[in-house]
C-alpha cells in the first residue's frame, strides 16, 4: 500500500488545485458552504432559479450539484418536485455516527498495520494534530474544522481501500454540519480544546501498530463526538 505524501497538504488546502472546478463542483461547494454555515437552514426550499442566477450558471449543473448533495445527506428532494435542505431526526444522526465509527475502525486497522511496517507513515497524522492544536491556540474555528476533516479524510485515503472512502464520504456532509453547529454554539471552552486533543489518542494508537487499539481509539473518538451535541443542547460550557 503506497503512501502519498501530498495527501495531507491537499486536504488542508496546502496544495494548489491542478484544474479549475467544473460548474457542478463550484455549485456543489457553494451550496454545501451555505448549508454548513446556516445561511440555508434545515427545511428551507432550494429554489433553482434563484440559486442558478446567484451562482451565474444554468440549471443543468445546479441540478447535478443538488443530486451530489443528496448523496451527502444534506439535501432531500421530492420526486418531480422541489428540493429542500435536509432535516434529520436525532436518531438518524446517531445512526450515521455509529456507521461512521465502524467504517473508520476498518480503515484504522489497516493503517496501524502499515505504520507497524513503516513508522514514517505516522508523520502526517502528527502534523495534522499539531495544526489542530495551533488552531485552538489562535481560536481559528474554520482551521479547526478543516483540520478535523483532513485527519479523518487522510485515514480513509491512507487505508488503501477503494470503496470504503466512498461509503465514508456519503456521511461526511452530515457530520460536518453537526460539527459546524457545535463550534458555532460553543466557540470557546473545553469543546474547542476537545476537538483537537481527542485526536491525540488516535495518533498514539496508530503509533503502537496495534490494529485493534487503533480501531478502538477511532470508535471512541467518533462516538464521543456524537455525544457533544447533547452537551451543547444542555448548555454545558
Amino acid at each position: 500500500m503506497a503512501y502519498h505524501p501530498h495527501v495531507v497538504g491537499e486536504h488542508l488546502g496546502l496544495r494548489a488545485q491542478q484544474r479549475p472546478p467544473t460548474l457542478r463542483e463550484h455549485a456543489t461547494e457553494a451550496i454545501r458552504r451555505a448549508i454548513l454555515s446556516g445561511e440555508l437552514r434545515p427545511g428551507e426550499r432550494l429554489r433553482e432559479e434563484v440559486l442558478a442566477a446567484h451562482l451565474g450558471i444554468s440549471r443543468g449543473p445546479l441540478r447535478e450539484a443538488v443530486r451530489a448533495l443528496e448523496q451527502e445527506g444534506l439535501v432531500r428532494s421530492e420526486p418531480h418536485r422541489a428540493s429542500y435542505v435536509a432535516t434529520l431526526a436525532e436518531d438518524e444522526v446517531w445512526e450515521v455516527y455509529r456507521v461512521r465509527a465502524e467504517v473508520e475502525a476498518i480503515a484504522a486497522r489497516r493503517v496501524a498495520q502499515a505504520i507497524a511496517l513503516d513508522a514514517g507513515r505516522l508523520h502526517p497524522y502528527r502534523e495534522i494534530l499539531a495544526q489542530l492544536r495551533r488552531a485552538v491556540e489562535t481560536t481559528d474555528l474554520p482551521a479547526l474544522a478543516a483540520g478535523d476533516l483532513a485527519f479523518h479524510h487522510l485515514l480513509m485515503e491512507d487505508s488503501g481501500y477503494t470503496h470504503l472512502p466512498r461509503v465514508w464520504a456519503t456521511m461526511d456532509g452530515i457530520v460536518r454540519a453537526r460539527m459546524t453547529a457545535i463550534l458555532a454554539e460553543q466557540p470557546t471552552g473545553h469543546i474547542v480544546v476537545y476537538t483537537a486533543e481527542s485526536h491525540a489518542p488516535i495518533v498514539e494508537a496508530l503509533a503502537s501498530g496495534d490494529p485493534e487499539r487503533a480501531a478502538g481509539a477511532v470508535q471512541a473518538h467518533i462516538l464521543e463526538t456524537r455525544d457533544l451535541w447533547q452537551t451543547v443542547k444542555d448548555g454545558q460550557p
